[in-house]
């Protein structure tokens, strides 16, 4: 009992060093976890182009930099609509908020009136948006102190190429070395488990990613259509977000919705027409797009996506956010085969040694 009971004591302690580790150096992580999900993703095509006679560097090169320029592009396509509307859509907040207060304070007087003049003097909008105000900014200070590796913006782009680069250039040799120290015994479970995690990791990123970028022209350009001021920016922001299920219509119904009232007010039917485009774009996502393109490969419930995310942003900012999604999906299998294991053993099926 003892000796079997040695492999999961060691494999717990690898997985809260490894944790610590993280915890540690959270601060440092992204660039090496960026470049990391990227060989990860590209190392099929670089492996496709080196069985077909090409060099293993000469292939990682073209991968990489096929790549990067498409990035490069979408970024000059878009980024320059993206950064303008923002600017904009911030400079315009100040006002929308005094719109606000001035569009409740009427109603505040009716329900200050229907209290006792203890609870009145104690309830105004003014204090009510104070704070709001105060959540919303330790909430976005938060965000912005677990993801402060991004304001290191030249060091993000200078290392995160060279080990997207060294990685997928020997990532032959690191699979074959950590399969080389697998358990002889365990070897053959591990490499099925493994296969599995990969399968479902390539399937569900590849698939949600062609989903947010058809969400985000969805969203983008029927939002500007509609004539609705930073509509690009909400819709294709909201598109982006969508790999978290309901976050991004949420987001998008929100905001956009909110920027449409105090638009087009009293002009109701504008505010309407946002909420149907939403609505339609989460019926598109549910009924339409992930059947279709993920089919039920990927075997992740959304709020078990949903609460990986918010956990890992919670414990490890970005970059929690960035690993959250493998992590959920490595967990999800290693439940599925813990319970299998489970269901064959004797404690389920009530046997005894003799």
């Amino acid at each position: 009992m003892a000796t079997s009971s040695r492999p999961i004591r060691f494999w717990l302690v690898l997985a809260v060093f490894f944790f610590i580790l993280l915890w540690s150096l959270k601060s440092i992580l992204l660039p090496f976890v960026l470049g990391t999900v990227i060989a990860y993703f590209l190392h099929p095509y670089a492996d496709r182009l080196e069985k077909r006679g090409w060099n293993r560097i000469v292939a990682t090169a073209v991968v990489l930099l096929a790549f990067f320029a498409a990035g490069i592009g979408f970024l000059f396509l878009f980024v320059p609509i993206l950064f303008e509307q923002g600017i904009r859509f911030i400079q315009a907040l100040p006002g929308y908020f005094d719109s606000l207060f001035s569009l409740f304070t009427p109603l505040s007087e009716k329900v200050r009136g229907w209290m006792d003049a203890d609870a009145a003097s104690s309830f105004s909008v003014s204090k009510v948006a104070q704070k709001s105000a105060v959540v919303a900014i330790a909430f976005l200070t938060r965000i912005w102190s677990g993801g402060m590796a991004l304001i290191n913006f030249f060091g993000l782009i200078a290392i995160t190429p060279l080990v997207a680069f060294y990685l997928l250039h020997q990532w032959p040799r690191i699979v074959k070395y950590v399969d080389g120290l697998l358990p002889k015994k365990q070897g053959k479970t591990i490499r099925s488990l493994a296969k599995d995690i990969d399968a479902l990791l390539v399937n569900y990123v590849n698939g949600t990613v062609f989903v947010c970028l058809i969400l985000s022209l969805f969203y983008g350009g029927t939002l500007s259509l509609l004539g609705l001021k930073y509509g690009f920016t909400i819709g294709v922001t909201a598109g982006l977000v969508s790999f978290i299920p309901y976050v991004g219509a949420i987001y998008g119904v929100v905001a956009s919705a909110s920027v449409a009232l105090f638009q087009f007010w009293p002009e109701w039917y504008y505010v309407l027409g946002v909420i149907v485009i939403f609505i339609g774009g989460q019926l598109l996502s549910d009924y339409i797009l992930v059947p279709k393109i993920l089919g039920n490969k990927m075997r992740l419930h959304p709020l078990w996506i949903i609460f990986g995310v918010f956990a890992g942003g919670a414990l490890l900012g970005f970059v929690g956010m960035l690993i959250a999604i493998p992590l959920t999906a490595v967990i999800g299998v290693l439940v599925r085969f813990s319970l299998q294991q489970y269901k064959k053993s004797k404690y389920y099926l009530g046997k005894s040694k003799k």
